[in-house]
């Protein structure tokens, strides 16, 4: 049975699916939670640190005694356990020498890179240290292979959709759930008044749209409780268009969750489901408020487009689905 060692933080969203797809998939699994530090192997990892990390301790701009000593932890488990593959999302604490030390051990490294990466010398180091780098938007893909990172893989995110639609019955009108950013504040409030609620980061509570603020932040189960309980779910993404063409996570939470998805236009959606009978989506204030007013009075058809949604994402934007392709790609190495 072949094993995947993962470097993900427990309170992290990707944890649970990820581990219970790779044992369906017929691996064995096991996770370092690189956020939260074991006391024990923190005390034997700190008496056999080694010379290029205690180079790098005491160097300037150095990195905490925490990521030192995770890291080590890291790299425990790999020596002891001894995975065919090691797979993180994002893995901002990792330093390069651990996955290079990964890798020296014979063991495959991945990371599936979850949010925007812009364009430096420290994150081109970081593509390069890995064997493969997946990233979630197919133009910037394309991009990075002409600047000769052939390691970076396009795949697109995914979701746990739900066993069963959403109730037909709503609570709210529309949720926004997201962190607060200057320009997504813009885009969504011309829809302020129509029975907006937000939950999120405490800035909203500062923010001209105060009064629509819930609370939060708020868990993966209460985020899916809102959007099957709201007729419409917004979402804004946090790049505007010109610098992305790919979708954010929140677009398969919310179709999955069998919620009526309206959401900022991107080339992507156009190949990731039937827009206007999966989703809708808008492309200017005045088209948002237009499509917001009018399916809030057609139930009928909303329900409609919200079911075939659900069904697009639990036939072709799962879990299983993703890391089945993922292994495919890199299958011939591991």
């Amino acid at each position: 049975m072949k094993k995947i060692l993962f470097a993900i933080p427990g309170n992290s969203s990707f944890l649970k699916p990820s581990m219970a797809t790779f044992k369906q998939l017929g691996w064995e699994v096991r996770n370092v939670n690189y956020r939260k530090t074991d006391l024990v192997a923190a005390c034997k990892n700190l008496l056999k640190l080694s010379r290029p990390i205690v180079n790098e301790i005491t160097s300037n701009g150095r990195p905490s005694v925490k990521r030192i000593i995770n890291n080590q932890e890291i790299l425990r488990v790999a020596k002891l356990w001894k995975p065919d593959l090691f797979l993180t999302f994002k893995g901002e604490i990792i330093l390069l020498e651990t996955v290079v030390a990964l890798k020296k051990i014979g063991i495959k490294t991945v990371n599936w890179y979850p949010d925007h990466l812009s364009d430096t010398s420290d994150n081109s180091a970081i593509i390069r240290a890995y064997d493969h780098f997946v990233y979630w938007d197919s133009w910037r893909t394309n991009e990075y292979h002409k600047q000769g990172f052939q390691n970076v893989i396009y795949l697109p995110f995914c979701t746990t959709p739900e066993e069963s639609l959403a109730p037909k019955n709503k609570k709210y009108q529309i949720n926004f759930v997201a962190s607060w950013q200057e320009h997504r504040e813009k885009k969504i409030t011309p829809v302020a008044s129509l029975g907006l609620k937000i939950w999120g980061n405490n800035a909203w509570a500062q923010s001209k749209l105060s009064q629509n603020y819930q609370f939060g932040p708020v868990t993966a189960e209460e985020m899916i409780g809102i959007i099957r309980n709201s007729k419409i779910t917004l979402n804004v993404h946090v790049v505007e268009q010109v610098y992305s063409e790919g979708t954010n996570v929140r677009t398969f939470e919310a179709a999955g969750a069998g919620g009526f998805l309206l959401v900022n236009k991107r080339k992507s959606l156009y190949e990731l489901f039937n827009v206007g009978r999966e989703i809708e989506v808008f492309d200017s204030c005045e088209e948002l408020v237009e499509k917001t007013k009018f399916y809030l009075k057609k139930d009928l058809l909303r329900e409609k487009i919200a079911k075939a949604g659900w069904e697009r994402t639990r036939k072709d934007h799962t879990y299983h689905k993703r890391f089945s392709l993922l292994l495919k790609k890199i299958e011939p190495i591991i």
